[in-house]
Order: C-alpha cells, then structure tokens, then sequence
C-alpha cells in the first residue's frame, strides 16, 4: 500500500523525501558512531549503495543495523 502512495508522489515530494531520509540516515550514523556503536548499512540500503551508488528508486526506507551490545541508553535518547 505505501508503495503506492509513494510511486504517486510529485518529483518535487519525492525530493523532498529523498533529503530527508538522507538527513535522518547520517544523524542516526553520527549518534551511533559518537556512542562508540559500529553501524552498517543493511538489507536494500546496502544493496543500492553497492550496486547504484544511491537508495534503490522505489525503496521508500533504510536498513541500518548495530550489534545489541553497542546499544546505550544515551543513544536511545539522543
């Protein structure tokens, strides 16, 4: 369902989404790493960054991953 909605957005929407998953993507990287957490990309985040140098067109989310011992609660509330 969501798939749709987003295939039926306007270029400018899509631009606009596209900035700010790219923003909450490299916030999240930065809280991670500053608590000393070891993060990667994951899943289709990972498969476009390797194949596309990009997110996947009509990927509408991120996969980030982190092992569970490198999780704080200092990050959590960042």
């Amino acid at each position: 369902m969501i798939n749709k909605v987003f295939n039926n957005l306007r270029p400018d929407a899509r631009e606009e989404l596209y900035k700010v998953r790219n923003d909450f993507l490299f916030h999240a990287l930065d809280i991670i790493e500053k608590h000393g957490g070891q993060p990667w990309l994951d899943c289709g985040t990972l498969l476009g960054a390797y194949r596309d140098g990009d997110y996947i067109p009509w990927d509408n989310d991120l996969d980030l991953g982190i092992k569970i011992e490198d999780v704080t609660e200092e990050m959590l509330t960042e």
